[in-house]
Formats: C-alpha cells, sequence, structure tokens
C-alpha cells in the first residue's frame, strides 16, 4: 500500500509526497522565505501521522508549534480553498520537549567527564529538542 500525503500546491495542482520515497536522513533548503520550515512541519506531520518516529532538532524554536492545535484564521482559510485541502482540521502533535537544563521539559543529563561536547552544551542557555512519535491507537 502506497501511502501519500499533501505538501504543497495551488490553485492548478496539489504536490503529493510518497512515503515509499523517504530515507532516513534528507535535507531542505532554499533562500529565506521559500518555506523550508513549514516544508519541514508539514513532512514531520504526517510521518508521526503514518507511524514513523521523528526526531527534530530545533534551536530557533520555530518548530515548537506543532505540539499545538493551531486556530482557524482568514490566511489559513484562503490557502486551504486555493489548494483544494479536503478534510483539513487543526490538531496538536504527540512531542516530547528535552531539556539539558530540566527546567523546561524533560531533562537531558549530559555525561560528567570534559568534552567538547560538553563545552557546547554549557554554553547553551536552551536548547530544545523535539520528538514526535506516532499515536499509538
Amino acid at each position: 500500500m502506497s501511502i501519500n500525503f499533501l505538501i504543497g500546491g495551488n490553485d492548478k495542482t496539489q504536490v503529493n509526497f510518497s512515503a515509499k520515497t523517504a530515507n532516513r536522513h534528507g535535507m531542505i533548503a532554499g533562500a529565506t522565505g521559500t518555506g523550508k520550515t513549514v516544508t519541514l512541519q508539514i513532512l514531520a506531520e504526517n510521518f508521526s501521522k503514518i507511524g514513523v518516529p521523528v526526531f527534530l532538532a530545533d534551536i530557533k524554536g520555530d518548530l515548537s508549534g506543532l505540539a499545538a492545535s493551531g486556530a482557524m484564521n482568514e490566511k489559513i482559510q484562503s490557502r486551504i480553498d486555493t489548494i483544494k485541502i479536503e478534510n483539513y482540521s487543526n490538531h496538536a502533535n504527540p512531542s516530547l520537549f528535552w531539556d539539558l537544563y530540566a527546567e523546561n521539559g524533560h531533562p537531558v543529563h549530559p555525561k560528567k567527564r570534559s568534552s567538547p561536547c560538553n563545552d557546547i552544551i554549557s554554553s547553551t542557555k536552551l536548547l530544545i529538542i523535539e520528538l514526535f512519535f506516532s499515536r499509538l491507537e
């Protein structure tokens, strides 16, 4: 069975992604404002929906919104109408936030011995790593 999901489109066509063409690693590149973050969010959300665990390192916090259900507005409704998305619904995605300082999320305990990694960790105020797990039904 082939699993496809919508990743974008316009008023003339829809762009679908075939899950069977995915592999373990991927890269999304482009200039500012070209939709890299939105594309990553769509891929992560859809892989999670079909049961594929997704690991995202989110240094800037651009992806944390996937953990909450969005609210409908005119811009979103216009895009839904333009692309002709059927059965659209806002929903939260299962997420786990890791926190190196155990202040705002699941605690992460780096090794105590000195290493270049620990130097980076000690200079980082707060690093959020999100894990999206498929819903277990």
